[in-house]
């Protein structure tokens, strides 16, 4: 503490104020890079939002196609599902078929038709 006392002593004031300029532009440099990385955090935020965005993105857009593959084959499976009745139950509609299900022989048809 002393010598740096004494060397304070021995400097005049120009080196003095020479000194704390040079140590004033350390500070303000030493703040600049401060800012410079905090700048680079805010750029390294934005481009992993970026990337978020994009993936959340691509994600949306393989639902949609997934989406519309499953209305399609919904829809292909719609159309090919069999439509009306079958014979036995047009048969029965009509009372040309047994109650129970079973098969009219030839003479109970005939039987019915003549009803």
């Amino acid at each position: 503490m002393d010598e740096a006392l004494a060397m304070l002593a021995e400097c005049d004031p120009r080196q003095l104020a020479e000194a704390r300029s040079g140590q004033e532009i350390l500070r303000r440099a030493r703040a600049a890079l401060d800012k410079v990385g905090a700048v680079n955090e805010r750029v390294r935020t934005a481009a992993e939002a970026m990337r978020l965005a994009q993936s959340a993105a691509a994600g949306a857009a393989a639902a949609v196609e997934i989406n519309e593959r499953f209305r399609a084959q919904r829809a292909e499976a719609a159309s090919n599902a069999p439509r009306g009745m079958s014979l036995r139950e047009a048969l029965a509609r009509q009372g040309y078929a047994s109650d129970d299900g079973k098969s009219f022989t030839l003479d109970e048809a005939l039987a019915q038709i003549g009803k």
